[in-house]
């Protein structure tokens, strides 16, 4: 990735692909599609950018939510994939080399307007 783009010095996940309703109601397709997003996705880029991240003592932004430590009435994918991700940033901490510093915010919710 370095060659194509150059140094890596910072990286921020930050996917909130969400399903509200029932869990009955919910598709396979729907919950593969935002475990893939949300979680999946950082282990991807994770496995791809540290080599380079290691070589410029880069940083990593996991951005998560209030709804992976406590779960969401009617967003069940959506709370597994935040507490799957909340997983992932502790076990990233604890294992391999410390020189990357993963930090993991938590966001209750951001409001748009599509408009804006």
């Amino acid at each position: 990735m370095a060659k194509k783009y150059g140094e890596v010095d910072a990286f921020i996940h930050c996917a909130g692909k969400s399903y509200i309703g029932l869990i009955q109601d919910m598709k396979d397709e729907e919950w593969t599609s935002i475990i893939d997003s949300n979680l999946s996705s950082c282990f991807y880029f994770s496995k791809a950018l540290i080599p380079e991240m290691l070589k410029s003592k880069g940083k990593m932004l996991f951005v998560s939510s209030i709804w992976g430590s406590c779960g969401a009435s009617c967003e069940v994918a959506y709370s597994a994939s935040k507490a799957g991700l909340e997983g992932f940033v502790k076990a990233l901490e604890t294992s391999g080399d410390r020189k990357i510093k993963q930090l993991q915010k938590e966001i209750d919710r951001i409001e748009k307007d599509a408009g804006e």
